[in-house]
């Protein structure tokens, strides 16, 4: 089974990747989603969320740099490649390539992604942007 979940994974992240929104047909009802911080998301609210970035970010490659699956759950880190070609947050497009590393894991309930917990690197994001100054 675990086998099968990573599967899964990779075939969600590149389906969100491909697509720009979240494959519905691959959640579970109730589908929970949580990213570092923010109150938890379902569905819905999740894919506004996701459209938010691929709407400012243009030509996204995604790689998935480890993947681990114990269980009902894959843990994974991926590597988010994109330009910042439209207005996000407020910061005007700035042409910048940014690379986001990203954490997360998964918990399946039969054959569907049940929770998603993802916790993005923002202040390297923002950094990058400009917005915040280096350390």
């Amino acid at each position: 089974m675990s086998e099968e979940n990573k599967v899964m994974v990779r075939s969600f992240l590149e389906k969100v990747n491909r697509q720009g929104k979240v494959p519905a047909e691959m959640c579970a009802p109730g589908f929970t989603v949580h990213v570092g911080g923010d109150p938890p998301m379902d569905l819905e609210t999740f894919q506004q969320f996701t459209g938010m970035f691929y709407a400012a970010f243009s030509d996204w490659i995604l790689t998935v740099e480890d993947m681990v699956a114990e269980g009902d759950r894959v843990a994974f880190r991926i590597m988010s490649r994109a330009t910042h070609t439209a207005e996000f947050m407020g910061i005007p497009a700035t042409g910048k390539q940014v690379s986001i590393p990203n954490i997360g894991l998964g918990r399946f309930d039969g054959g569907k992604i049940a929770e998603w917990w993802v916790s993005p690197d923002r202040i390297g994001l923002f950094r990058q942007l400009g917005t915040i100054p280096s350390a």
